[in-house]
């Protein structure tokens, strides 16, 4: 069993030889040291963004808000100005009026005292007057007029939003002050998408550094299968770098047992054959069956897959890997599997017991 990541044994199985149930949790490896750099960028960057975003967002409610008071003023000077108007236009109307009526009286007495004029009967000087008052009431009725049109347009212009005229000065700058507020709103809202989207972009950077560091923070070595925990290079606070082999459990699923027999009797030990085994220093016995027959150098590269310490083989020699039946074995938790336990074996028609090593 190894570790995918580096750390530091936590709760380190017991002594070798304990038996072992499948997803049994045999220690637990603390990666203490992470690089945890780039997350705390990420976080940062985030707060900074928020508290951002936060700041732009105060800004707009401020800035709509003297919006709406703008628009207010604007529509409250509108409304006032086109009553001023309405009422000015209403008394040079008036004005007017009086001023025709006055020109309509002059111009007949005018005509009555050209009439005695012509007959003598009226000075020369009265005429004039008459006539300079009549020339005078038609300018000042002109006047009015031209007054009239003028508050007429300012009222047209006022009722389409455009405001004319000396001493108004304050609402185009409102507007354009409105203007201004508009073209700010909308380099908030631009900013504020793309400190939102930056912030989505960082919450998936964030959750997958996360889950890296997750993987690598903290790694569980539970046991794949049921068998005996036969070697361990590790204790309690041990340092373990990752992909070494940290503890080694034995299949019990996969018992055998090796015989060493002279290479003279290649023609006789066959795969297949039924041999009997007798578990040295007691009376247990059982039955197995040749599953394959191995020249010694071709052991060697067998070590790797077995529990137990292969058996010496001389250069004479070849073995016999029998194949045995765990059911017959009795207690086999209890007496770690029987594995490295010497037995004996017998061939049938040629008794040939040696002391071996079981795997």
């Amino acid at each position: 069993m190894t570790s995918p990541i580096n750390g530091f044994v936590h709760g380190a199985p017991q002594e070798a030889g304990r038996w072992i149930e499948r997803d049994e949790l045999l220690f637990t490896v603390a990666n203490e040291n992470q690089n945890r750099s780039f997350l705390n960028e990420l976080l940062t960057e985030r707060r900074t963004l928020a508290q951002r975003i936060d700041a732009f967002t105060v800004q707009a409610e401020d800035l709509q808000q003297l919006m709406t008071q703008l628009g207010v003023n604007v529509y409250q000077y509108q409304r006032f100005t086109s009553d001023r108007i309405e009422h000015e236009i209403a008394r040079l109307e008036a004005d007017r009026a009086a001023r025709q009526a006055a020109l309509s009286s002059v111009r007949s007495n005018l005509s009555r005292q050209q009439q005695l004029n012509d007959n003598g009967y009226a000075r020369d000087v009265e005429v004039e007057d008459l006539t300079f008052q009549v020339q005078g009431l038609e300018a000042e009725i002109s006047s009015i007029a031209a007054q009239v049109r003028v508050l007429e347009a300012d009222q047209a212009g006022l009722r389409a939003g455009t405001f004319v005229g000396i001493g108004r000065n304050d609402v185009p700058y409102s507007m354009q002050r409105a203007d201004e507020i508009r073209i700010l709103l909308a380099d908030i809202a631009a900013r504020l998408s793309e400190d939102r989207t930056r912030i989505a972009e960082i919450d998936r950077e964030i959750l997958i550094e996360q889950e890296q560091l997750a993987r690598t923070e903290r790694f569980e070595v539970r046991s794949p299968m049921p068998g005996v925990l036969w070697r361990s290079y590790i204790y309690p606070g041990a340092a373990v770098p990752s992909e070494n082999e940290l503890i080694v459990i034995a299949d019990c699923e996969t018992l055998f047992v090796d015989a060493a027999v002279s290479n003279r009797s290649v023609n006789t030990v066959m795969p297949g054959m039924q041999v009997s085994v007798r578990l040295v220093g007691s009376s247990m016995q059982f039955d197995g069956i040749v599953s394959n027959v191995y020249g010694g150098a071709s052991m060697l590269a067998l070590d790797r897959t077995q529990a137990a310490v292969l058996i010496d083989v001389e250069a004479s020699e070849i073995v016999a890997r029998i194949a045995i039946d765990i059911s017959e074995l009795p207690q086999l938790r209890e007496n770690a599997c029987y594995i490295g336990r010497q037995v004996s074996v017998e061939f049938p028609k040629q008794t040939m017991s040696f002391l071996r090593d079981m795997f």
